[in-house]
């Protein structure tokens, strides 16, 4: 078997295993014959191929903890990550499979919690259904978790809120068009025509009442 080694860095080198990436390493923990010479390639018998597999495994996982540390993450977000660290298919299955088993990782918590971040940012339906798929969440997780998280009532109040600003935002307009420049921000943001119409055309007449 032979060991490929590339420098990522300064301190980091991405391995190779019969020119297959397995991970990355601080150079200072490598194996002492890996830092006593400056060759990219060597021959390694399978032991020493599991010892420094296992320190790959054990380097990664910290780091993914850090990861995971910083904020919550999906398992597609992780997968991506490890990516980018050189980290083998396999390998990364099985850190993922690990952080799950210790509840450091959970998509339907990550779902809900970004939902909840979401809507407090007065993002649609629809806009949210789109960010869960962009961060990996598969369709039926999507579904369930737009049913049980997002009520009418919270996204109604949203859409005033919108509206009422955006009303303001061009008040010194006429009627028909200001409530164009709203319709077309709104059904660009994914809520309904009808929908935003109906309330516009409500919250209108409650200001005319007030005047």
């Amino acid at each position: 078997m032979t060991i490929q080694l590339k420098n990522r860095s300064a301190r980091i080198v991405a391995i190779s295993f019969d020119h297959t990436d397995w991970g990355i390493l601080p150079r200072k923990i490598l194996p002492r014959f890996l830092q006593a010479t400056q060759q990219a390639e060597w021959e390694i018998d399978e032991q020493q191929a599991a010892e420094i597999k296992e320190l790959i495994s054990q380097h990664l996982w910290s780091k993914l903890l850090d990861y995971l540390a910083y904020r919550e993450r999906s398992c597609a977000e992780c997968r991506h990550w490890l990516q980018r660290q050189h980290c083998h298919p396999a390998l990364a299955e099985e850190l993922i499979n690990r952080a799950q088993s210790l509840n450091y990782l959970n998509d339907e918590r990550f779902g809900k919690l970004y939902i909840e971040s979401l809507l407090g940012k007065q993002k649609s339906p629809r806009e949210i259904r789109m960010k869960l798929f962009e961060r990996g969440l598969d369709a039926s997780m999507v579904q369930q978790l737009i049913t049980s998280c997002i009520r009418q009532n919270n996204v109604r109040e949203n859409m005033e809120e919108l509206i009422r600003k955006h009303m303001h935002k061009y008040y010194s307009l006429s009627s028909n068009k200001r409530k164009e420049k709203v319709l077309n921000f709104m059904v660009r943001k994914g809520y309904s025509f009808d929908e935003v119409s109906r309330i516009f055309n409500a919250l209108e007449a409650e200001g005319k009442q007030t005047d």
